[in-house]
């Protein structure tokens, strides 16, 4: 999935699939997630065009997507607002057991909130509108590469700012001086990380370890399992309360198996500078 463009102002950015109406305000990190009035703050790591620190829930939303559009994605936000459902029951100290999610919406709201951030210029000091190959994996109508997609993220927290709430974080590959492609992003909700890859090289390159299983990179810092079936949410390693990710096959592939991958290299898109 090839390069993306910078976005005209006030464009849906989901315009590729066609059939466009009316702007809406899209919230750029769903509303589901902060439905359980948690009161909890929004961080927009290197944020552009939204005031520096944590934000009102109010202030959420921006002019990215039409309605159409918009309200087809409402099957992802449910899925995200039953995991942050979850997570802060388990927060609050109630054994939650092992609720099962969709593991496919998950990693497409995930996708689709990095976007968010990225069309809004929240992100970047630029506004981004993604190649139709991304939109169409967002939406459902393309399978996602291999290498690309969901990570869950296990390692030293001591850098994140609250332990509730969410967090945007986009990961870039600097080209040259003028140019740079992105290559994954950092979605956290509720103390949960969540990374998703949209270039196949990137987390191999985070652990330092291009070698690694094809399922699992890891070093003594941090750890990355690539479309888990399982995350755990005890403090301890017991495993009695997680959520349990279920996948669809997708060309052959379900989660923890690998069919042999077509391109030594695939990737979701490149941003390239106007």
């Amino acid at each position: 999935m090839t390069r993306s463009t910078l976005q005209p102002s006030r464009t849906c950015w989901a315009a590729a699939l066609g059939g466009c109406n009316k702007m809406s305000r899209e919230h750029v990190v769903s509303q589901s997630v902060f439905a359980d009035g948690c009161g909890c703050p929004l961080i927009i790591e290197g944020g552009h065009r939204v005031p520096s620190g944590p934000l009102a829930i109010s202030s959420l939303a921006a002019n990215i997507l039409c309605r159409k559009h918009n309200s087809a994605l409402s099957s992802l936000d449910a899925e995200a607002g039953r995991l942050a459902a979850a997570l802060l029951a388990s927060a609050r100290g109630k054994e939650i057991g092992r609720p099962e999610l969709d593991g496919g919406l998950i990693e497409r709201w995930v996708l689709k909130t990095l976007i968010n951030g990225l069309v809004a210029g929240w992100s970047d000091q630029r506004k981004w509108i993604p190649h139709a190959s991304i939109v169409q994996a967002i939406y459902g109508l393309a399978a996602i590469p291999h290498g690309c997609g969901l990570y869950s993220v296990d390692g030293d927290s001591s850098d994140l700012p609250n332990p509730q709430g969410a967090q945007i974080a986009p990961y870039w590959a600097k080209v040259s001086e003028t140019e740079k492609h992105l290559v994954g992003g950092l979605v956290r909700i509720h103390g949960l990380r969540l990374f998703v890859a949209t270039h196949d090289s990137i987390v191999p390159q985070i652990v330092g370890q291009p070698e690694a299983p094809p399922r699992v990179f890891e070093n003594n810092e941090i750890r990355f399992v690539y479309r888990p079936a399982f995350i755990s949410v005890d403090s301890l390693a017991s495993n009695k309360n997680g959520i349990i990710l279920r996948w669809q096959p997708v060309n052959g592939y379900r989660g923890r198996e690998r069919t042999q991958s077509t391109s030594p290299q695939s990737s979701l898109g490149k941003e390239t500078p106007s």
